[in-house]
C-alpha cells in the first residue's frame, strides 16, 4: 500500500513537471533602449553593498533625444524649465580656443544627433528624468500594478552595471588593457602617445570632443561607452540622505586612470554645464496594491 502510494505520487509529480514544462515561459522584454541589470553585491571602499535590480539606458542620452525633451517643454510653454535645460554651448571654450565649430554646431547640426548631449547642468538632467518618467507612465496601462521612476544612477548602480557581470573587472570591457592586440582602443579617452604607439594605427582622436554613441563595443550587459566619451552623472547618498555630486567613467579629455571603474572623479562636485559631462538614466519600478 505504501509503495503504491509513493509510486502514484511520483507519477503525479512527473505529470505536473511535464505539463508545466510545455508552457512557454513568459517573455520579459526590456524597455526600449534599456537593459536589465540583475541584483547583486558590489565591494567598494572596503565595504560590500547590495545593489537592487534596475534598468539602465544602453547609451548616454543623445542630442537627438534631448531635443525631443526641449521641444516638448517649449510646446507646453514651460519657459523657465526650457531656460534651465537648454545647453550652454559656450562651455566648449573650456576645451580649446579653437572649439568654435563645436560651439556653433555640436548641438544644433543633425550630424551630431547621435552624439551624447553635453553642456547641460545637473538640474537640467534631473528635469529630463522627471519629464521622461511622466512620458513612460502615460504608456503604462495597469497603473495600479507599478509606476516607473527614471533618475540619475547611484554611484554603486553605475559601477555594478559597468562591470558587466565581472566582479574583478578593471574596465567595462573586462580587460586589464585599454587597447586590443591591433592597438585599437576600447573607448574614447585621452591616451598618452608614446614612440611605440605612434607606429600603431589607432581608432580615436583624443582630447577633442565626444564621439558618436555605440562606436565601440558594449560591455557584457550591452551597455555602450561606460568608460570615456563623456563622464556620466551619478549621485551618492550619505547616512543623513544628503546627495553627493559626482561622475563616473571619465571623459574624452581624461587619461586612462579616470576611465577605470574604480577610477577617481575628475569632475567631482560640478553641477554646472560642462563639455565633458553627460548622463544616462536608470529606471526602477515601484509596485503598488
Amino acid at each position: 500500500m505504501k509503495k503504491s502510494f509513493i509510486l502514484s505520487a511520483l507519477l503525479i509529480l512527473i505529470s505536473f513537471i511535464f505539463i508545466f514544462s510545455t508552457f512557454p515561459a513568459k517573455k520579459i522584454t526590456n524597455p526600449k533602449g534599456y537593459v536589465f541589470v540583475p541584483m547583486g553585491n558590489l565591494t567598494t571602499n572596503g565595504k560590500t553593498v547590495s545593489v537592487q535590480a534596475f534598468y539602465i539606458k544602453k547609451t548616454e542620452v543623445t542630442n537627438k533625444e534631448y531635443k525631443v525633451f526641449l521641444n516638448d517643454l517649449k510646446k507646453q510653454g514651460k519657459k523657465e524649465e526650457y531656460k534651465i535645460a537648454y545647453p550652454d554651448s559656450t562651455q566648449w571654450r573650456k576645451v580649446s580656443p579653437y572649439a568654435k565649430p563645436f560651439e556653433d554646431m555640436y548641438f544644433s547640426h543633425p550630424a551630431y544627433d547621435n552624439y551624447p548631449v553635453v553642456n547641460i547642468s545637473r538640474a537640467a538632467a534631473k528635469l529630463y528624468c522627471t519629464w521622461l518618467t511622466e512620458k513612460v507612465n502615460t504608456k503604462i496601462k495597469n497603473k495600479k500594478k507599478y509606476i516607473s521612476d527614471l533618475r540619475l544612477p547611484t554611484t554603486e548602480e553605475w559601477m555594478f552595471a559597468a562591470k558587466g557581470g565581472h566582479d574583478d573587472a578593471t574596465y567595462p570591457w573586462n580587460s586589464k588593457k585599454t587597447n586590443d592586440p591591433e592597438g585599437k582602443y576600447y573607448c574614447h579617452f585621452k591616451y598618452v602617445v608614446s614612440p611605440d604607439a605612434q607606429k600603431i594605427k589607432t581608432n580615436i582622436n583624443p582630447g577633442i570632443s565626444p564621439t558618436i554613441v555605440c562606436h565601440f563595443k558594449p560591455n557584457d550587459y550591452g551597455l555602450y561607452d561606460m568608460a570615456g566619451n563623456v563622464a556620466e552623472m551619478v549621485q551618492s547618498f550619505s547616512e543623513v540622505t544628503s546627495i553627493a555630486i559626482g561622475t563616473k567613467g571619465g571623459s574624452f579629455n581624461n587619461d586612462e586612470s579616470y576611465i577605470k571603474i574604480y577610477g577617481p572623479d575628475a569632475y567631482k562636485g560640478i553641477a554646472d554645464a560642462s563639455p565633458f559631462i553627460g548622463f544616462r538614466p536608470v529606471m526602477t519600478f515601484s509596485y503598488t496594491k
